[in-house]
């Protein structure tokens, strides 16, 4: 499953994503802004900063093997999306 997210000057559109434990995802962001603060997102689970150019489509794999609440950031931190990983029943 792939998710949609526009990195946009006022935030991420959606904010928030809920997906399922064990469901094999990604998110594809695309910068619409030229907005310095979206030049980059950063995930809790990459080491680096992924970089987003303006109009550019950027796939980012999301880990779902365990259930939590996942914060995301712009690169300045100042601009924050979640994903949720609901637990597998």
């Amino acid at each position: 499953r792939v998710v949609s997210v526009k990195a946009t000057k006022t935030g991420f559109v959606p904010a928030e994503i809920r997906l399922k434990q064990g469901e094999v995802s990604a998110i594809e962001f695309e910068r619409v802004s030229e907005s310095q603060c979206v030049r980059a997102v950063r995930m809790p689970w990459m080491k680096k900063a992924k970089d987003l150019a303006v109009g550019a489509k950027v796939l980012v794999p999301i880990p779902t093997d365990k259930s939590g609440t996942f914060t995301y950031a712009c690169w300045m931190n100042m601009l924050y999306g979640r994903v949720i990983v609901e637990a597998s029943k």
